[in-house]
């Protein structure tokens, strides 16, 4: 309630669920309020209808909330001693304080918060004090200095924000509008040598849960950990008994797998159960990717090639699928001098860099639910049905996805309903395919079967080239000697153009904002729309630029080929248009139109006053300006000869 002492009035607020604190600027005419449901809201005084804006993020109720005029700002505490500023300017928080155990032992929560404004201090008190100072940081625009690699990115839709982890243990959020870093924790995987010198473990792989509000990381010594991002502060850790490169999560079931073949499952509770001696003979090489497709079922898939699909709960494999044409081109040659010449082949025809289920599709006859992209540049769709009383797979397409036999496909995402399929390659380029048709249902028709539709050409501009690409890429997948030929059909490439000039690692797709997250070495991250239009990278400050035709990376710009460069221009070719404009200007460019002018129309144009001149003698005129000049030397004078027909005719 506030009651006007000079008018002897009185207004009232209400907020559902009660009031814990309040704050009023005078300066700003604004009241905050601290509630119960874990929110700040912001009031007028002079209205009395609802809030102007609701602020959320705390995860318990507010006890404090304090109006900080002079930077323009909200400081708010909740119970778990978590304090976080809010900008009165864009509705966003700034800064989040979370303390340490150490700082504030006990289950009590904060007795005051005071802020001295003459100073800027802000004073936490309970059975200890603490002064925070108030100083003007300058915003940070890149990430990750130390990290060669980047492992996961992703956009998270709870927080709206994108995260990014490097391989040198280091997490980043970034801000989903303005592209700039929110804030960034490093040595998240920390082991401690003999004589107590920490040490930075890098990080193998990451990913997050289902409900998008953990983060899980694993790293070469076997540690994996829960966190809430958000905050930086690791939830729970729990030790593998090999060294981590695949990771997947369930719901409350964590699955990570490694170098000896073993898959190791966490829970949240605390417990662990590592694999058995079923689960770590049966793959003969390292595990590199894992996926999951229902409460019970899950597929592996190992460097050499194999995928063993697995109902988890018994730790029984019930499916082992292999490419057999690309076996059959194995040597049976075995050399003494390079006994692992077997091997390297096996990885070179067949191997595996990661797998995916395509969890809307069912598992029926015909219907491809599983992907997998290797280093032999070619993606297969698995038809696999796992049930209690069938089990049965098939291969039904393999296609080659890159554009050279020597590069391979590193990385591979699907959106949240399976319509599209993006992948990246070793030379930096991404390729989109249209999976609506293909493969979806029983007896569908693969969807190269069928011509675009009108409304893909308007979107992707590369369709118009599609055919050049066709081509190329029919030259170097009919052949039997890498591989095998191409088996059933590939989908339709909607778009493909380079993103980067190195090996393109990561690739992520945003289904609320429509944008393709791609990653690459030194911690570059750029950002792109499904028809190639290029945003910005993670700490630009410019996001979404009004001119987004006019702005292309510089490394791309300089050094990509004539198809990427059309994607990027939206289908345009503005250079090239402004120096045909140019070239018919000069009357130096071909004309397909025949020219309407008459010979020697520009005699005509030049009149002059005195005396009317022929065409020979105009013509000869012109050319005399023509000769070079010598000093000291006279102009040699030109005679044009009337050449008669019979003089042309024996030329």
């Amino acid at each position: 309630m506030i009651h006007h002492l000079d008018r002897n009035e009185s207004s009232c607020f209400t907020s559902e669920g009660g009031i814990t604190c309040f704050d009023f600027c005078e300066k700003l005419n604004c009241l905050v309020t601290g509630c119960i449901d874990n929110s700040v809201k912001v009031w007028n005084p002079s209205e009395k209808t609802s809030c102007n804006e609701i602020l959320t993020g705390h995860f318990n109720s507010v006890t404090h909330a304090l109006v900080a005029e002079k930077h323009d700002c909200i400081i708010s505490a909740d119970r778990d001693k978590t304090v976080r500023v809010w900008s009165l300017l864009r509705s966003e928080c700034l800064q989040v304080i979370k303390f340490k155990e150490a700082d504030f032992a006990g289950k009590q929560i904060f007795a005051t918060l005071y802020l001295d404004k003459e100073y800027d201090k802000l004073i936490i008190t309970t059975n200890r004090i603490a002064v925070l100072n108030a100083r003007s940081a300058d915003l940070r625009k890149a990430a990750h200095p130390d990290s060669e690699l980047i492992i996961y990115t992703a956009y998270n839709s709870v927080f709206d924000c994108f995260i990014t982890v490097g391989n040198k243990a280091s997490i980043a959020i970034w801000n989903a509008q303005s592209f700039l870093l929110v804030h960034e924790f490093a040595e998240a995987h920390v082991a401690f040598t003999r004589i107590g010198i920490p040490q930075v473990v890098d990080v193998s792989v990451a990913a997050l849960d289902p409900t998008e509000r953990r983060l899980v990381t694993a790293d070469r010594n076997g540690i994996v950990k829960v966190w809430n991002f958000h905050l930086g502060i690791c939830l729970k850790e729990f030790q593998a008994k090999f060294s981590v490169m695949a990771l997947s999560v369930l719901g409350y079931e964590i699955f990570a797998a490694g170098s000896s073949g073993l898959i190791n499952m966490f829970y949240d509770d605390g417990e662990s159960r590592t694999g058995d001696i079923v689960w770590r003979t049966l793959h003969e090489q390292a595990i590199v990717s894992i996926d999951t497709y229902t409460r019970d079922l899950l597929a592996s898939a190992s460097c050499d090639g194999e995928i063993i699909v697995w109902l988890w709960k018994n730790e029984d494999a019930k499916l082992r699928m292999r490419d057999c044409i690309a076996d059959g081109t194995e040597s049976s040659e075995v050399s003494n001098d390079y006994p692992a010449k077997t091997l390297v082949d096996k990885r070179k025809y067949s191997g595996i860099s990661e797998i995916l289920f395509l969890k809307t599709r069912e598992m029926d006859a015909s219907v491809g639910n599983l992907v997998s992209c290797g280093i032999d540049g070619r993606i297969r769709f698995w038809n696999v049905i796992c049930t209690i009383k069938v089990n049965k797979w098939k291969l039904l397409s393999k296609f080659r996805a890159v554009f050279r036999k020597c590069d391979g496909v590193l990385c591979m995402e699907t959106d949240k309903e399976n319509k599209f399929l993006l992948t990246g390659d070793t030379m930096g380029y991404l390729r989109i395919y249209n999976l609506e048709d293909y493969y979806s249902s029983y007896g569908s028709v693969p969807a190269n079967a069928k011509l675009p539709e009108p409304h893909h050409y308007e979107k992707y501009p590369f369709l118009k080239l599609q055919h050049l690409i066709q081509t190329n890429h029919s030259q170097h997948s009919k052949i039997s000697s890498d591989g095998g030929a191409e088996v059933g059909f590939a989908p339709l490439l909607l778009n493909c153009f380079r993103a980067h000039m190195g090996p393109l690692l990561k690739v992520g797709f945003s289904n609320e904002k429509e944008l393709v997250i791609t990653a690459a070495r030194q911690g570059s991250v750029r950002l792109w729309t499904l028809s190639g239009i290029y945003l910005g990278f993670l700490g630009s400050d410019d996001a979404y630029p009004s001119s987004r035709m006019k702005i292309k990376p510089p490394d791309i710009q300089a050094s990509a080929s004539t198809t990427t460069l059309h994607v990027l221009n939206g289908g345009k070719k503005p250079y090239w248009e402004s120096a045909i404009e140019a070239l018919k200007r000069c009357r130096l460019g071909h004309s397909s139109q025949q020219s309407t002018e008459k010979p020697f129309a520009w005699i005509e144009k030049k009149k002059l006053q005195s005396k009317e001149f022929s065409e020979e003698f105009t013509l000869h005129h012109e050319l005399e300006k023509r000769l070079p000049r010598y000093p000291g030397k006279s102009t040699p004078k030109l005679r044009l000869h009337d050449l008669r027909r019979d003089d042309i005719a024996r030329i």
